[in-house]
């Protein structure tokens, strides 16, 4: 008879969970079937995993996962999911935790995005109003998503990284991007660095305003190396190094096929450099379909261009009409003015001559000699340059 009398209630306690139902708190060891709702006005607990809102009661708080969001939990408008995701939560606010022991000491920290297991793990505080003291001393308005990501941060604001173990070591800085795994792999503390790509800025550990685009971009950008931009596959130096302001342009590390110094205002090509439309650079600096170059100089400073070679070395200036890259056959040491036509300055390393055209086509060749730099014992008439070149007769 008892035995009977236990089905039975039983079965009207499986009736009255057929339609919808309405219950307190209420835990799970085995199996529960429901035909329809059933509503659960506090916390349940299904095999040791916690959903409700959290220990708090806060109805715009949502947590899923055993031992999660266990603290006083009096924040709101948190989404805490994974076993041990913040469970020392006592007020934060606006934050989504998801992951195992993601978020694992966050007590009162806002604005938050948390995923993967791990990340941002020693964040404590950090609240989003100016006028709270953990505003500059707590971590806040972070985004962490990947295994580790942000593992060490507790001071810091506005960082984004994503990606395996991405700034895992950062215990505090502002404004910094990490994107890819091992991203700022290094980096303790520092702002505005932006690092994208796989182990981009992987050695750099204090620097600020860094730029990395591409795998293993500034890799050997170390300690606090800083303004520096490195772009394309392990652009940048090929060795360990401390530096400011650099510019690489490469896809292989070292030298970089363009290269330059922002303090000097300076840029290298580690090549040829062609201008115009489709140029075949043959040489250093090749122009094709420009019109010319032009060199102006509005400060009234020196302006050199200067040939220098320890092999052949002449220059040309005229119309070819080809792209010969000797048109006048220039001999080493020459200079040349005009067309292949009818050279109308011709400027010979051989003694010194300057050969002058005449308009029917003649030439005559100009003995160029050292000028007498003074006045005295002259004849009348002979022409002479002062101290600072200025000719005088």
């Amino acid at each position: 008879m008892d035995l009977i009398m236990r089905y039975f209630i039983a079965l009207l306690f499986c009736f009255n969970l057929a339609a919808q139902q309405t219950v307190n708190n209420f835990t799970v060891k085995t199996n529960l079937v429901v035909g329809n709702n059933l509503t659960v006005t506090n916390e349940a607990t299904i095999d040791g995993i916690n959903i409700g809102q959290g220990s708090g009661g806060q109805t715009s708080n949502t947590r899923v996962g055993r031992n999660a969001f266990n603290g006083t939990a009096l924040g709101q408008h948190n989404v805490v999911i994974g076993a041990n995701a913040a469970p020392s939560a006592t007020t934060p606010t606006n934050n989504v935790i998801i992951g195992s022991n993601a978020g694992l000491s966050l007590t009162s920290s806002d604005n938050n995005v948390v995923i993967g297991q791990d990340a941002y793990r020693t964040a404590t505080v950090g609240s989003s109003n100016p006028s709270d003291p953990s505003y500059s001393t707590g971590a806040h308005n972070n985004i962490a998503i990947g295994r580790a990501a942000m593992y060490n941060m507790y001071d810091g604001r506005n960082n984004f990284a994503a990606g395996t173990f991405s700034m895992y070591p950062a215990t505090n800085g502002n404004f910094n991007v990490a994107l890819g795994v091992h991203s700022l792999n290094s980096f303790i503390s520092g702002d505005a660095n932006t690092a994208i790509g796989e182990s981009s800025l992987y050695n750099n550990t204090t620097g600020f305003y860094n730029t990395a685009l591409g795998q293993g971009s500034g890799y050997y950008s170390a300690a606090n190396s800083e303004r520096n931009v490195y772009l394309g596959f392990n652009a940048g130096p090929s060795s360990l190094t401390t530096e400011t302001n650099k510019l690489y342009i490469d896809n292989a590390p070292g030298v970089p096929l363009i290269g330059g110094d922002f303090s000097a205002s300076t840029v290298t090509i580690s090549g040829r450099l062609g201008l115009g439309i489709n140029p075949i650079p043959t040489h250093s600096l090749y122009t094709k379909d420009l019109g010319g170059i032009i060199i102006e100089n509005p400060s009234n400073q020196d302006t050199t261009i200067a040939l220098l070679a320890t092999g052949t070395a002449y220059a040309s200036f005229g119309y070819n009409g080809s792209a010969s890259t000797n048109p006048y056959g220039a001999t080493s040491g020459s200079v040349y003015f005009g067309t292949p036509q009818q050279k109308d300055v011709w400027i010979s390393s051989a003694g010194g001559r300057l050969k002058v055209s005449t308009p029917n086509g003649t030439t005559t060749w100009i003995t160029v000699t050292t000028l007498p730099t003074s006045a005295t014992g002259l004849p009348s008439g002979t022409l002479w340059n002062d101290e600072i070149g200025r000719a005088h007769v």
